[in-house]
């Protein structure tokens, strides 16, 4: 539990229990007491109470990923002409020059990848955790962890600019 979380904790079941007191004289509780025991009630009620306390309480990320989505700072602006040159390193291998598709990876000029289907993050959750194969026999996109989330904000950018240059928006 982290430090001045016990303060914290001492108002929430104090909150808890005043609560818990209102919610025995609603008739929703006169509903569940005619269908389950005080028991199953209490028991019921005080989990629900420990999952909302317990992650509030857990302070620093304890390992947790500190950006999951894998998404460049607030803010950020890819700039399509770094996309082409990144794309060329990163992606081209797979994806084929001008994102055309190879023998190796599916086109991303398909309507597949439209903005709407496959929004900007998808790009970014590919990356960090690599893609099942469900629209393509490909196979399977392995993580890419070397790529940091503004290189692929740079890529997204590039990709999005020759979509719509071929007429998918």
């Amino acid at each position: 539990m982290a430090a001045g979380c016990v303060g914290g904790v001492k108002v929430g079941i104090i909150q808890f229990l005043w609560h818990y007191s209102k919610v025995l004289e609603s008739k929703w509780l006169r509903y569940l007491k005619r269908i389950m025991n005080f028991a199953t009630i209490t028991k019921i009620l005080f989990v629900g109470f420990l999952s909302l306390l317990l992650p509030a309480c857990d302070g620093p990320s304890h390992g947790r990923d500190a950006n999951p989505f894998h998404l460049p700072p607030e803010g950020f602006v890819g700039n399509k002409a770094t996309g082409k040159a990144l794309y060329s390193q990163n992606c081209l291998v797979c994806h084929g020059v001008g994102a055309q598709g190879s023998n190796q990876g599916p086109p991303l000029l398909d309507n597949i990848y439209n903005p709407r289907h496959h929004a900007d993050l998808a790009f970014h959750l590919a990356v960090k955790n690599g893609v099942r194969a469900h629209h393509w026999k490909f196979g399977d996109m392995q993580p890419m962890p070397g790529i940091s989330p503004e290189t692929v904000g740079h890529i997204v950018a590039y990709v999005r600019d020759i979509q719509r240059k071929a007429g998918i928006e």
